[in-house]
């Protein structure tokens, strides 16, 4: 196995993602929650598209979901939550599944109660929050950005905002 990931690495390196997604296809039967998020990421990089969303999509949840609690799942889900707000863009807002922004939501609190405070993952959630109007949840947020200094220019635009 550690030579199939030291391939993917290489792989994805070289930016080699069809390759790499054959790879990963054909010849690893049980993903890891790493291997799963470089599959998905991996979609997303070679070109995008509904179908390349959907799948990323869920393989980045099936990768949060293996492992909720380590820094693999967290990365899964902060990909996860990036993802759903690209497709909502993607789309141009029309046939976007609603409960995608509900099951975000979801994973987010309660990677919130295992991972504490994280800036970046507050900063996907936000992006979520603004696609469904939850005005008093982007401010909140938006002000625990700002307690904890990490309210960059972006950000500080949407709290004026």
């Amino acid at each position: 196995m550690n030579e199939q990931v030291s391939k993917i690495r290489k792989l994805f390196d070289e930016k080699k993602y069809s390759e790499l997604i054959f790879l990963i296809e054909s010849e690893i039967e049980n993903k890891s929650s790493e291997i799963l998020n470089i599959l998905a990421a991996s979609r997303l990089l070679r070109y995008e598209t509904k179908e390349t969303f959907e799948l990323a999509i869920s393989e980045f949840r099936e990768a949060y979901l293996k492992e909720k609690n380590t820094p693999n799942g967290f990365h899964a889900l902060k990909n996860f939550i990036g993802t759903i707000s690209n497709f909502f863009e993607y789309l141009l807002y029309q046939d976007f599944k609603e409960d995608y922004f509900s099951e975000c939501i979801s994973m987010f609190k309660e990677a919130e109660i295992n991972f504490g405070y994280n800036k970046d993952l507050i900063k996907a959630i936000v992006r979520v929050f603004f696609r469904t109007n939850n005005i008093d949840q982007i401010i909140y947020y938006l002000n625990k950005l700002y307690e904890n200094k990490d309210l960059g220019l972006t950000s500080l635009s949407h709290l004026v905002y």
